[in-house]
């Protein structure tokens, strides 16, 4: 089953670091009693240093999920591939007018106080 757009933030330019097919294969959630849930994955850029300024992901939910989500950008060192150290994080960001699935839109949050990255990898998640 594959989901529709709904509209499309910010999500390209100059820049960016894109990974992503265009095309939504489903929808990952948490039970409302769940405190601590993540998503997370590694960024390589292409050139050094790299500053990170836009972190974009595409959310949906179901009907009886609440309509807006508030949710942590966390910067983490690439240890040996797994996260390591911290390195930075935003705070409290909060997406609003969640659709409902089968339709997904992108939103967009403004991650520049995010330190540059000099060289190799790091791992961005998302923390609820």
């Amino acid at each position: 089953m594959h989901g529709d757009l709904e509209s499309l933030a910010e999500c390209t330019g100059t820049g960016s670091l894109i990974y992503d097919d265009g095309v939504f294969e489903n929808g990952y959630g948490w039970n409302p009693i769940v405190t601590d849930g993540r998503f997370v994955s590694l960024f390589t850029p292409s050139a050094y240093p790299w500053n990170f300024n836009t972190f974009c992901l595409s959310l949906t939910r179901v009907s009886a999920s609440p309509a807006n989500f508030t949710l942590n950008i966390v910067m983490y060192e690439n240890s040996g591939g797994t996260p390591g150290n911290q390195l930075g994080i935003v705070s409290g960001v909060t997406a609003t007018n969640l659709p409902i699935w089968p339709t997904l839109a992108f939103y967009d949050f403004n991650i520049s106080t995010m330190p540059p990255l000099a060289s190799g990898s790091v791992f961005y998640w998302y923390q609820v």
